[in-house]
């Protein structure tokens, strides 16, 4: 009888684990960034949707000379 009990405490264990793997896993969602300042310095900048945090001088616009740069024009 013992044997029975040490397979199923394998199993629950497995499938416990198993369980916990995917969660630790979520998946990875896509994120349209919005950018604001976190203080009055604007050094450090945070996405609104996600939180993702970098600073001010990695963040390089797009600056266009007129509007016929635009290639969605």
């Amino acid at each position: 009888m013992w044997i029975f009990e040490v397979l199923y405490k394998i199993i629950v264990d497995f499938i416990q684990k198993k369980s916990k793997k995917e969660l630790e896993h979520p998946e990875e969602e896509e994120c349209a960034h919005i950018f604001l300042p976190i203080d009055s310095t604007k050094k450090i900048l945070a996405c609104s949707k996600c939180g993702m945090l970098i600073k001010a001088e990695n963040l390089k616009p797009k600056i266009q000379k007129t509007v016929f740069d635009n290639p969605n024009f």
